[in-house]
């Protein structure tokens, strides 16, 4: 279903929220193997972005490839992260023909591919630090030489 004309929502993130995110990126990240870690297809250099997927239920997770990938294929992070509820609940509001899918985020926007478009969800007014550096000095440093 195409959501048709879409009035961009800019959505304060506090520095608290910003933590909490990366956070629940660290500890899901530390769960894995260190084959996990080096598989893992979350960083998007291209795009500046991290690629968190939802699946059907809205569940947010981190997959291992760029298409789909099954339960057994997934990651779970934690219900309950700000920063993915407001995702959650702007996607929601969409009534997708397909619930669930990969998102784009970064301290700028959280955007989605919907058929060949990229939507932007959200601006987001970001006060906590980029976590797309984070996550890319947590891969570097945290799992070297494992």
């Amino acid at each position: 279903m195409d959501p048709g004309p879409i009035k961009v929502p800019c959505i304060e993130v506090s520095h608290d929220e910003a933590e909490e995110f990366i956070e629940a990126l660290e500890v899901q990240l530390n769960e894995m193997t260190p084959a996990e870690r080096k598989e893992v297809y979350l960083l998007l250099k291209e795009r500046r972005a991290l690629a968190i997927s939802f699946s059907g239920q809205w569940q947010p997770f981190l997959g291992f490839t760029p298409g789909f990938n099954l339960p057994a294929q997934r990651s779970y992070l934690p219900e309950g992260i700000t920063v993915l509820d407001h995702v959650i609940d702007l996607l929601s509001a969409w009534r997708l023909k397909r619930p669930g899918g990969r998102v784009f985020i970064n301290m700028d926007t959280a955007q989605k591919v919907i058929g060949e478009q990229l939507l932007t969800i959200c601006i987001w007014d970001w006060a906590g630090d980029d976590p797309v550096g984070k996550v890319k000095m947590m891969l570097r440093k945290n799992w070297q030489g494992e």
